[in-house]
């Protein structure tokens, strides 16, 4: 975890195409290795689409003098040529045996490609050690890419199709990991009108039809996809990728659904490296109320503000609350979700957790059988969840989580990492019910902490 005081330091103009960096710097990496007390860490923040960087660099128990230092390309273990030259000992801030440095907007010289697959590394000569005292290969971390859904973009590349009578809209959230060259995807895809087909991932810029480079899913109701709560649901998890990840990076690739009725696309998003602030996070909304028969629905609005999706947890609960002291609870919530006056997905009862399941793992997840829960991308927008009766009346609980708050390894909109320029403000907000609601609302992560 990087320091608050880092956190600061690192902030730079917003650009949609930056990736962190980071690496461990020790005499250990380089080749032949030296045995030397100096050790420290580098934090790179990377334009891919300008090629440029800003680097901090901290060092620890280095007595002697630096003499040259720099960004090299080569592989782990292999010694490589210079590709960016970052200076001495002047360069450098000294304070008995630590370095310190902070380096911005960087022109590098280097091979995009290499540099964020893992293929570059930090090097510090001094005159005892003119190859090199201390190294430390620079790995980028996994990257947040985010895609809007929507039939205006397919039209876009095919304006010679009729899309008028098609309305289908959703959201994805992807998780690139540069050295492993893998995408891990969740999304939501709503109204969707047709048989589903296909899905990849396309080479192309915005409003052009390009080629496949990644497979994703053939069919609506198997393997990575599901339709049992009303809406085209899709878990992907570390997919090789099969595009130039520049390209992936910059805003050259789209998510494409096919469909019978559109065999070229019925629905698609161009995915961008997502530009959220952590200042917009909130951990979790609440509101309590009576559910009854009929009418007598427990409601509450969900905004996704800004540009970017969300993936969030919505669920009722009832007979979970008896144990926090609540009488009167309904024994059987249906929970059930619209946007405007159409319902896009509802649930009634999660039943049984399969162990070790990803729904298993998210906390706040309902664990009564008969509680209902839905797990969805939702793009910015209005949304109503509604809470009624399956069996019974009595109190019920609305909660609303946005999932990158939640700790859990196989959530993959919780530990996405955070790009730590942005511009972009959003955030969910949940409002609204009757009667009488009883708002619950934690406090927002403060714009000061440090990403994961």
């Amino acid at each position: 975890m990087l320091a608050v005081g880092a956190a600061g330091v690192l902030a730079l103009s917003a650009r949609a195409q930056v990736i962190e960096l980071r690496a461990t710097i020790n005499g250990a990496q380089e080749n032949p290795a030296v045995n030397t007390p100096a050790e420290g860490n580098a934090v790179m923040l990377y334009d891919v689409g300008t090629n440029t960087f800003d680097l901090i660099i901290s060092i620890t128990g280095l007595t002697n003098t630096v003499t040259a230092s720099h960004i090299h390309e080569g592989a782990v273990g292999s010694n490589g040529p210079v590709a960016t030259n970052l200076g001495g000992e002047a360069v450098y801030t000294r304070s008995g045996t630590t370095l310190t440095a902070t380096f911005r907007n960087v022109a590098h010289s280097g091979d995009r490609l290499r540099l964020i697959q893992g293929g570059a590394y930090f090097n510090l000569h001094t005159a005892a050690n003119p190859g090199g005292e201390v190294r430390g290969q620079l790995i980028a971390r996994p990257v947040r890419l985010v895609a809007n859904l929507d039939v205006a973009q397919e039209a876009a590349a095919f304006p010679a199709l009729n899309f008028s009578a098609v309305n289908n809209f959703g959201a994805a959230v992807v998780i690139y990991d540069p050295t492993a060259n893998t995408v891990s995807l969740r999304h939501s895809l709503f109204n969707y009108s047709s048989t589903f087909t296909n899905s990849h991932i396309h080479t192309g810029a915005p409003g052009v039809s390009g080629g496949v480079n990644t497979q994703l899913g053939t069919n609506a109701n198997a393997g990575a996809y599901n339709t049992a709560n009303g809406h085209i649901s899709g878990s992907h998890e570390a997919v090789t990728y099969g595009g130039n990840p520049v390209e992936l990076l910059t805003g050259l690739n789209y998510l494409n659904y096919h469909s019978q009725a559109f065999a070229g696309g019925q629905l698609r998003g161009q995915l961008t490296v997502s530009r959220e602030t952590l200042n917009t996070r909130l951990g979790n909304l609440a509101v309590r109320g009576f559910v009854g028969a009929g009418e007598q629905v427990l409601i509450g609005g969900i905004s996704v503000q800004g540009t970017e999706p969300v993936r969030v947890l919505i669920a009722a609960k009832g007979p979970s609350l008896a144990a926090f002291g609540v009488t009167g609870a309904i024994p059987n919530p249906r929970l059930a979700l619209f946007s405007g006056t159409t319902q896009i997905a509802v649930n009634d009862d999660v039943g049984a957790l399969v162990a070790n399941s990803e729904l298993s793992r998210i906390p706040a997840v309902p664990t009564n059988p008969l509680e209902s829960a839905l797990v969805v991308v939702l793009p910015p927008g209005n949304y109503t969840a509604q809470v009624s009766s399956s069996a019974g009346t009595g109190v019920a609980l609305l909660e609303v989580y946005d999932l990158r708050n939640v700790p859990t390894a196989l959530a993959i909109a919780s530990l996405d990492p955070v790009s730590p320029k942005g511009d972009a403000p959003r955030a969910i907000a949940a409002a609204g019910a009757r009667p009488a609601p009883e708002f619950c609302v934690t406090t927002p992560l403060p714009a000061a902490v440090a990403t994961r």
